[in-house]
């Protein structure tokens, strides 16, 4: 496993090149309410899902220039909205799969704790979002979990483990 400094900016440069075999990341929300989920592809088209509390979702790594998203409140698009973006770019013409974490508008997982590994353990993981660009074989999948400990949305008038969604 090796990993720079490089800005994520720089994956979008690679080269696009298509899958035979689809790599995954699997996201499990273990926190107490449901999570936005936030997939950008390089066109820039996206879909936004919610995973409820204890389930997850998996979905195929294909390409550069990617971005999965993940926030705790349900109004994702808000710039007040602090996210968690990890960032990925699928290279099979040199057999890897280059993945970044970093935030935007803050980190919704800072009083808390998310887990970036990989399926085998063969290459490193991290839990920290500092923009360190990691490269690891493309044949590996990606588990990206959400919360270790409880947390309750600060934008929740209730202030219940429900986070408040809508």
């Amino acid at each position: 496993m090796q990993h720079s400094n490089s800005l994520l900016a720089s994956l979008s440069l690679l080269t696009p090149i298509s899958r035979g075999a689809a790599q995954s990341i699997t996201t499990v929300n273990q926190c107490s309410g449901t999570i936005s989920l936030a997939k950008t592809e390089s066109d820039q088209s996206a879909e936004l899902l919610s995973i409820g509390p204890g389930r997850s979702i998996s979905q195929s790594l294909v390409n550069t220039g990617n971005s999965l998203g993940v926030s705790l409140s349900s109004n994702y698009y808000a710039t007040t909205t602090p996210k968690l973006i990890l960032g990925y770019t699928v290279n099979t013409a040199n057999g890897l799969t280059h993945y970044s974490v970093g935030t935007v508008d803050g980190n919704p997982f800072a009083p808390l704790a998310f887990d970036l590994s990989t399926s085998d353990g063969s290459c490193e993981g991290t839990n920290t979002a500092d923009g360190v660009t990691y490269q690891c074989s493309d044949s590996t999948d990606l588990i990206f979990t959400a919360c270790q400990v409880d947390v309750v949305d600060p934008a929740s008038e209730e202030g219940s483990s429900e986070m408040g969604f809508k």
